[in-house]
């Protein structure tokens, strides 16, 4: 869906509808808006009033869809991916539908109907457009204090604490990241700013959500929120993201959001992003910095991966970055790091880099690594 083009909204006056307060199958109470179509805008003012008209003291949540290109069998949940299988129990779909036949129109491809989704055997997952919930718990109708933002696949079970759900339906990608902004803007609590920009992370077709991350990023929030608009910028499918996260990685930002640069340039697949992490392993602005860059170089399955961390072992002339980059070969998947630990535990100059080969191949469940011993302890 990339380069599709942008989508000019008419303007349209709300129609608000006062909805009877349904109970779905479980007893969760249920308030879907019927207006006419209208931008996301429009339709969270008719749910905040509708929430005051009903009186829910004891507060409510407002929720609403976007779509999001995803593995068939990962789910993603308060900014959290995991991969699984869906199974029948109750979830979001079923929430807004009863059991009713499908009348609201999702974005996505056909919804899951709680069949399985299991990757059938395939090396390359399939991907499938998801439905994915964004939901706002606020405190109660009159104070409208913001609780909680919220993530969730439709296909999963959400706990709503027993509050009423208003169900404003589905959104394009930059109608819900320009609301979502005005939502940032609101708030005070760091917590709650985390969450915001992880819902504006979740969003892959807007070029908005692009540069409210880099915002976020390089600017003065605090750093767990800067944090987690490093890491959505690594899932972000633009080219660019990459020189922003490496200029911040290099720059003088606190640690911790140093540190989830790095990790989220590991998680981008393609040649440069894995150049980069080498260049940051061996050339980073500090000795902290470099070890997280070899930690996860030490995850990419990759002969040029495995090159710089050999050549990292043999000539670093930091001991300990030293010490990552052997300690990187002795996780790499596959035992694929198992004939260098070989060579250093044999060769290494240094005693205690050879020391600590040695102690990572008696970890190691391969009969290379057993031999290479039972030989060395014999040369001794």
């Amino acid at each position: 869906m990339s380069g599709r083009k942008r989508i000019i909204y008419r303007r349209i006056s709300l129609l608000v509808f006062s909805g009877c307060l349904a109970q779905n199958t479980l007893g969760q109470p249920v308030i879907s808006y019927k207006g006419p179509r209208a931008e996301l805008s429009q339709r969270w003012p008719w749910g905040l009033k509708e929430a005051s008209q009903q009186g829910f003291s004891r507060g409510f949540w407002l929720m609403y869809s976007i779509q999001r290109l995803m593995d068939e069998n990962s789910f993603i949940t308060t900014g959290m991916f995991f991969s699984a299988s869906a199974d029948n129990r109750f979830n979001l779909y079923d929430l807004v539908l009863d059991g009713k036949e499908d009348t609201i129109q999702f974005q996505g491809q056909s919804r899951n109907k709680g069949l399985s989704m299991i990757n059938r055997g395939r090396r390359t997952p399939f991907k499938v457009m998801k439905d994915v919930a964004i939901l706002v718990e606020y405190s109660e109708a009159q104070a409208l204090t913001i609780e909680s933002i919220n993530m969730c696949n439709m296909e999963l079970n959400h706990n709503f604490k027993k509050k009423p759900v208003l169900w404003l339906g589905p959104a394009e990608d930059e109608e819900s990241v320009i609301f979502l902004e005005g939502l940032f803007a609101q708030l005070n609590d760091s917590d709650l700013k985390e969450n915001a920009v992880n819902a504006v992370g979740a969003h892959q077709q807007s070029r908005r959500a692009f540069t409210f991350l880099k915002g976020i990023l390089t600017g003065d929030e605090a750093p767990k929120v800067r944090s987690q608009a490093a890491f959505w910028m690594g899932n972000q499918p633009r080219p660019e993201a990459l020189n922003v996260l490496v200029e911040v990685a290099q720059s003088g930002a606190p640690k911790e959001v140093k540190e989830q640069t790095v990790f989220a340039i590991s998680q981008i697949e393609s040649e440069e992003a894995l150049d980069q992490l080498i260049t940051l392993a061996r050339k980073g602005r500090d000795s902290e910095m470099r070890r997280k860059a070899t930690f996860w170089l030490g995850q990419r399955v990759s002969r040029k991966a495995m090159n710089a961390l050999e050549d990292m072992v043999a000539e670093d002339e930091d001991t300990e970055v030293q010490r990552q980059a052997l300690f990187a070969l002795s996780n790499i998947p596959g035992g694929g790091g198992v004939e260098r630990l070989i060579s250093v535990a044999k060769n290494h100059p240094k005693a205690r880099i050879r020391k600590q080969a040695i102690m990572s191949l008696g970890q190691i469940d391969d009969p290379r690594a057993r031999e290479a011993l039972i030989e060395i302890a014999r040369s001794n």
